[in-house]
């Protein structure tokens, strides 16, 4: 066996070391330089329908829209502003929604545009614009603050003499309100105070001019007032206004309607004496007949009745004393 001993002088030591300390620079800056390339690496270009295009897809965070424009040069583009690229989820824009309908409904209630300066009435006759308009107090008030089935409720009570009302309300801010009044047919006179009803039987204070009427002195109030559901203007049932106007044509000419608590209707006879006919508007036509026969009868025997009352067909009787 031959053996080789090799010296190894220290210049020899000292150069493979400096080899080594290179060969390991030169490996840490290649990394370096990888990452230093990779991170600043151009951005790709994709051409489309002549327009080329930057690809972000590498970047992360929030990305950005850059668009280059080709000019028709080759090679001449034109680079618009980049801007984010913003994705609202639907809390951010259930929270715009609720800010744009706030805005709104401040503008729609505090614009004078939707205050309300007039309201127009239509088919009054006795009651003047102005006192009907009054009642629904909606003069400067935003169109969107009126209640219309409060304004109708509140119409009705004060003004019962109202057969039909309507309210129609329109944008901006126009009010239109439509009354049917009623039509007084018999004017009630008790004591010192006069009513007039309509064909319904309903009460309506005196105002204005009204047609000719059927005039009822009357001695009492009704007792449909304590039994009608109708409300309080309900004076007398539409059968007993009905039974008061065919009464007026048979009474003698110029002659009022006498109203008793307990006789019911009737009239003072020109002879002098009262005859009354109940207050039942049911047979009235017989009534009449059995009445004309009891005064045929009294002026063949040469009574003077006081009284003649005719209410019951079975048992119509009559008075000579008061």
């Amino acid at each position: 066996m031959i053996t080789r001993n090799k010296t190894i002088s220290r210049a020899d030591i000292v150069r493979e070391r400096r080899n080594r300390q290179q060969r390991s620079r030169t490996r840490r800056v290649s990394r370096r330089d990888f990452k230093t390339a990779t991170r600043e690496m151009p951005s790709i270009m994709v051409r489309e329908n002549g327009a080329s295009i930057r690809d972000r897809s590498r970047k992360k965070g929030n990305p950005r829209r850059r668009y280059d424009i080709s000019v028709g040069t080759d090679g001449a583009e034109i680079r618009l502003p980049a801007l984010p690229a913003i994705h609202l989820g639907w809390r951010s824009m259930s929270l715009i929604m609720l800010t744009v309908l706030i805005s709104l409904l401040m503008v729609f209630w505090t614009s004078p545009k939707y205050k309300i300066q007039e309201i127009v009435v239509v088919g009054n006759e006795r009651y003047a614009d102005i006192e009907l308009a009054t009642v629904l107090n909606a003069v400067g008030m935003s169109i969107f603050q009126f209640d219309p089935q409060s304004a109708l409720e509140t119409m009705k009570t004060v003004y019962p003499e109202l057969k039909d009302v309507d309210l129609r309300v329109a944008l901006p801010a126009k009010i239109t309100l439509t009354v049917v009044e009623r039509r007084p047919v018999i004017e009630w006179r008790y004591g010192e105070k006069v009513i007039w009803i309509d064909s319904d039987g309903h009460a309506i204070m005196p105002k204005g001019e009204a047609a000719e009427l059927v005039i009822v002195e009357a001695r009492g109030i009704p007792t449909v007032l304590q039994l009608s559901e109708s409300g309080p203007s309900q004076w007398i049932s539409p059968e007993q206004v009905e039974a008061i106007l065919m009464m007026s044509i048979q009474a003698p000419e110029e002659t009022p309607v006498l109203y008793d608590p307990e006789l019911g209707l009737g009239w003072v006879d020109p002879g002098g004496w009262q005859v009354f006919f109940g207050m039942n508007p049911g047979d009235m036509s017989e009534r009449l007949a059995v009445y004309r026969s009891i005064v045929d009868y009294l002026a063949q025997q040469r009574v003077q009745p006081k009284l003649i009352n005719v209410e019951f067909l079975h048992a119509p009787y009559y008075r000579v004393e008061p």
